[in-house]
Parts: C-alpha cells; sequence; structure tokens
C-alpha cells in the first residue's frame, strides 16, 4: 500500500543559497542578448566578491603553518642549548612534531594560494632554513659554549623571519 512506502530521499545536490538581497538570475545561455548591462554589472560585482573573499581565506594555511616553524623551531633551539647533547632527541622531538603539525594542516586545508605565493614562500624558507642551520649546528655542537646570548639572538631571529613571512603572506 501507499502509505507503508519509504519517504523519499532528499535530492543530492541543492545549489547553495542565494546571498540576501542578491537579484542575479541565470540567463539563458543559448540566448546572449537575454544579458542586460544591469546583470551583467552584477554578475562581475558577484564575481569580484567571491574572488576576494577566496584570496582572504587562501593564505590562512600558509600563515599558521609559518608561526608553528617560528614557534616550534625558536623553543627547540632554546631546548637544545638548555638540554646539551645527552638530551637533544627531546627537543628536536618537539619541533618535528610541530613541524608535522604545520604540514598536516596546510596540506590538508590549503585550497588555494595567492598571487606570488611561491616566490615568498620560498624567501622566506630559504632564510629560516640558513638561519636555523646555523643555529643548531653552532648551539649542538658546543660551538659557543655557554652564551645565552647567542641562542638568544638566533631564537630571535628565527621568529623574526618567520613572523615577517606570515605577515606578508597575509597581507598579500
Amino acid at each position: 500500500p501507499r502509505s507503508q512506502r519509504a519517504p523519499k530521499p532528499p535530492a543530492r545536490h541543492q545549489p547553495p543559497p542565494r546571498p540576501q538581497g542578491c537579484t542575479m538570475t541565470t540567463p539563458d545561455p543559448r540566448n546572449p542578448s537575454d544579458l542586460s548591462s544591469d546583470h551583467a554589472r552584477e554578475l562581475l560585482d558577484h564575481a569580484q566578491r567571491t574572488a576576494a573573499t577566496t584570496r582572504v581565506g587562501a593564505s590562512w594555511t600558509a600563515v599558521a603553518f609559518l608561526m608553528a616553524i617560528g614557534a616550534g623551531s625558536s623553543a627547540a633551539l632554546i631546548g637544545i642549548w638548555l638540554a646539551g647533547p645527552e638530551l637533544l632527541g627531546l627537543p628536536m622531538s618537539m619541533f618535528f612534531l610541530w613541524m608535522a603539525i604545520g604540514f598536516a594542516f596546510h596540506f590538508r586545508f590549503a585550497h588555494a594560494a595567492k598571487r606570488g605565493f611561491t616566490r615568498r614562500w620560498l624567501v622566506t624558507i630559504g632564510l629560516w632554513a640558513l638561519a636555523w642551520i646555523v643555529s643548531v649546528f653552532t648551539t649542538s655542537t658546543g660551538a659557543i659554549g655557554d652564551n645565552i646570548w647567542f641562542v638568544t639572538a638566533m631564537a630571535l631571529l628565527l621568529t623574526l623571519i618567520t613572523t615577517i613571512g606570515a605577515w606578508r603572506e597575509a597581507s598579500a
């Protein structure tokens, strides 16, 4: 009997609701004269708003990743100096954990990139890598002795590089 039939399942894909105040209608693609100048202007405005929204959200994963790299590397550097060669694995393990978290977030949630991202990223990561290598080798080998000021300066340099890189990416 009809009364015992299961209800009809909802449609699989429903278009998202239009923003409030949006009066756009879709012109008939078979009739180009169906597009008025007012309607074309509305479509262009909508496309510009969509592009601006995409650009704003495009860099949050890179910014978060750079901040994780800066925080993790500067804290690990101080940890390396404090722990000494016997316990070097502890601060480095925490650093690699933060790097893995940053990678996971960036590669899972990054869907778009702003124009010029590759260049900004390579410059920032290149400067950070250079500072990190110098910092780790001089700190872990004991080349600086008990000079906490050098370690502090290098930790601040790592923080500065990644913060400026994140700021530039967020501002692009």
